[in-house]
């Protein structure tokens, strides 16, 4: 790996609000990242679907897909805005998938063999929160974790009616999961958060 290039994995909750979405597409734009696996919560079978034809639509074949081991959730969880947006480039829904694996054995493997590697998480720390219960003692040097937090300067944009009138609006990525949360926070073998 040149020297030049961060490692990521990536956690998301992908398929709700577009800002996971964006996130992505601005990462795969990116000539010094390499992203290694994308892990997702809940784990649903509409964001297998849609990370699957996403990534076809990118021309990316070597990044790895984690879902949670736990549980098996099949309902929607990926809103219209972004099939919409795969059928905009062409992208038929019938296309190949990418098999998904358990998000706790592929954290391990991937940070096992290079603790190095940033852990991106963009999304609430559930997978996290397995991976670390299930394998303690592995090293993560790097983690940068977005919280979710908004404020009322959107540059433009609508401001969106759930957050109109609040003061404070809590980080959702920790408030969605507060155990994932406390875990990962407390956790001494990430050294840099």
């Amino acid at each position: 790996m040149n020297d030049n290039k961060v490692e990521i994995i990536l956690d998301t909750d992908i398929g709700g609000d577009p800002d996971d979405f964006f996130a992505l597409l601005w990462l795969l734009s990116q000539d010094n990242i390499v992203i290694k696996a994308i892990c997702c919560t809940p784990g649903r079978t509409s964001q297998v679907r849609f990370l699957s034809r996403l990534l076809l639509a990118c021309k990316v074949s070597n990044i790895r897909l984690g879902f949670p081991s736990l549980r098996n959730i099949k309902e929607h969880h990926v809103n219209d805005f972004h099939f919409n947006f795969l059928k905009s480039v062409n992208l038929s829904e019938e296309c190949s998938s990418i098999e998904p694996e358990p998000a706790d054995e592929l954290l391990h493997e991937l940070f096992k063999c290079n603790p190095e590697r940033l852990l991106l998480t963009i999304g609430p720390l559930t997978n996290i929160k397995q991976f670390l219960k299930k394998y303690h003692s592995v090293e993560i040097k790097k983690s940068f974790t977005m919280e979710g937090y908004t404020d009322q300067n959107h540059n433009g944009f609508p401001f969106p009616d759930k957050f109109k009138g609040k003061q404070f609006v809590p980080a959702y990525n920790f408030i969605a999961d507060r155990g994932a949360a406390r875990s990962f926070l407390d956790c001494d073998n990430i050294r840099e958060k």
